[in-house]
């Protein structure tokens, strides 16, 4: 019987799947989501309970809407994660004869926003997953208060500075 059952809602379940794989905005497969969808038509055919009075087809419905929503929330977690995480060069140490010609290839206001980022103590000490946004609001707001900068030129400027530490070459 439950083979019946499946091809009756094998369209449905390819429908959620299509649906949330082109709603997702992080890189998941479409496999990923239509294994998922029927692993919980499996667990919805054995809660499923006639005497509720709830069609199949409205249990299983609100079954996917929910449990697809939780594993997403997880799987966005966990990929966001190895993001962090890999978005980290902790043990990466740049030469530091790299690093001066870093400074000396920049120019005057991008070498004064490394120094800042480098030597200000409000600065110090920032860790975190936000750390990065700390950092860079905060430098921001004060060559917005000191030069008159708007927020295109700062942010034209860290990129400038972000492109040529990416160039950077690592031991």
């Amino acid at each position: 019987m439950s083979g019946i059952i499946y091809e009756n809602y094998e369209g449905l379940l390819h429908d959620k799947a299509w649906s949330t794989f082109y709603s997702v905005d992080f890189d998941v497969e479409y496999d990923e989501i239509l294994n998922q969808c029927k692993y919980i038509f499996v667990s919805c055919q054995k809660n499923y309970d006639e005497l509720k009075g709830v069609k199949f087809s409205t249990f299983l419905t609100k079954c996917l809407d929910l449990q697809l929503k939780r594993w997403l929330k997880n799987s966005y977690r966990q990929q966001r994660y190895k993001w962090d995480v890999l978005d980290q060069p902790r043990y990466n140490v740049a030469y530091p004869s790299a690093i001066m010609d870093l400074m000396a290839s920049l120019e005057t206001d991008c070498q004064e926003i490394v120094n800042l980022i480098i030597n200000c103590p409000e600065l110090a000490g920032i860790t975190g997953t936000d750390s990065k946004t700390v950092i860079k609001k905060k430098a921001m707001l004060f060559f917005q208060e000191k030069k008159g900068w708007s927020y295109h030129q700062f942010i034209k400027k860290f990129n400038t500075i972000r492109g040529k530490v990416n160039e950077l070459s690592y031991c």
